[in-house]
């Protein structure tokens, strides 16, 4: 851990990581990175990284922060405040890990398929668009190990108060483990027309869910290629640009080229997620989810592989993970149902081994680690 005088101020992000890494990995040498600023740029990212690589002390390493979106850094470019090579530097330090036999995980975002992005500006406004074709780079770039969302199974009444701080979402069921999106949600919405403007708040619950699609800025890693599900998709729209639910979508299908994220998908959402300890006040637990609690635990079980008497380092999982999940015997298990099964816009793929909505899916590790080579 480096000086606390560094830090940028994101403690509650950080106890988290480093609380649920410790959870899966409980004997591990955890050690945390720090910026001194906590809005990620190229630079403190690039520094960070290069900092970790170059003492190469750690096995797996995770990043619950993002760079942005192409299209934001692509104005930045535009507006000379950011090399236009960018995207080759990010590559180089990132292969940087791979090439040490460091396994890399990064969160793929909480904002679902097709989040707002920065369409431009007008005068001192940000003019904000909703865009499958803006994807976070950091989040889809080819050297990490993208980790999206899953929604466990459940069912809750919440009730139908509208004080502050109250979901009046009546009762909420989930039947089995799916693709991080809220649009589990839509039904409490469609038989109560007014409950957003009721409650406004709900927008921010309805607009979350797990990172996933093409990052078309490079092009599709060749550990990908040939791979069923890759560069096809099926995809409904969810959301209108106005952040309002749309109902009974029609389901489109198609194609499109560059990186495929995310890679693989564990538990994310808050509503079946987790708690972590964060004393503030007279409140210490506080609930929690994103795919940036699920990250931390993937690197955790990549230190605990490593761990095994004789093992080597597993390095970068993509080449192997993508040719395992083809496989028979695959350790993976896809989530590909067309309905209720979505990132608020990619949904599953029937019968093949990858979606944008949850990658390869979920992960049998105790497979994975013995397939594994």
């Amino acid at each position: 851990i480096l000086d606390p005088k560094l830090s940028g101020g994101n403690d509650a992000e950080t106890n988290m990581d480093v609380e649920y890494a410790g959870s899966v990995a409980p004997q591990a040498d955890i050690r945390m990175y720090w910026n001194h600023n906590s809005v990620p740029t190229l630079v403190n990212m690039i520094n960070a990284y290069s900092l970790a690589f170059n003492e190469n002390k750690v096995s797996a390493i995770s990043s619950s922060w993002g760079l942005g979106s192409s299209n934001l850094l692509n104005l930045l470019k535009a507006r000379k405040v950011l090399t236009p090579y960018y995207s080759d530097v990010l590559n180089v330090v990132l292969a940087q890990a791979a090439l040490q036999g460091i396994s890399e995980f990064d969160a793929a975002g909480d904002d679902g398929g097709i989040p707002y992005s920065i369409g431009g500006i007008s005068g001192n406004h940000v003019l904000l668009n909703r865009s499958a074709n803006s994807t976070p780079v950091m989040e889809s770039n080819p050297w990490v190990t993208s980790v999206g969302g899953t929604t466990l199974p459940f069912s809750k009444n919440f009730g139908t108060s509208t004080k502050v701080g109250a979901m009046p979402l009546g009762q909420v069921s989930v039947a089995k483990e799916r693709s991080w999106g809220m649009d589990y949600l839509w039904p409490a919405f469609e038989s109560r027309p007014n409950l957003i403007a009721q409650v406004p708040s709900l927008l921010s619950v309805a607009g979350s869910g797990g990172g996933g699609g093409f990052n078309k800025l490079v092009p599709t890693p060749a550990y990908q290629k040939d791979v069923s599900g890759v560069n096809t998709f099926n995809a409904r729209n969810y959301l209108s640009n106005l952040d309002q639910p749309i109902f009974d979508s029609d389901l489109v299908h198609g194609t499109s080229t560059g990186r495929n994220y995310p890679d693989v998908s564990a538990d994310a959402d808050s509503m079946t997620g987790y708690m972590i300890y964060y004393p503030m006040g007279k409140i210490n637990w506080i609930p929690s989810g994103g795919t940036s609690i699920a990250s931390p635990q993937m690197a955790a079980t990549a230190a605990l592989i490593n761990s095994q008497p004789g093992r080597k380092r597993m390095g970068f999982w993509n080449p192997q993970i993508y040719q395992l999940a083809s496989q028979t015997d695959s350790p993976f298990r896809p989530l590909n149902d067309t309905t209720d099964n979505s990132n608020l816009y990619y949904t599953g793929q029937t019968g093949t081994v990858y979606n944008q909505a949850s990658g390869l899916g979920t992960v049998d590790f105790a497979k994975l680690a013995q397939l594994y080579k």
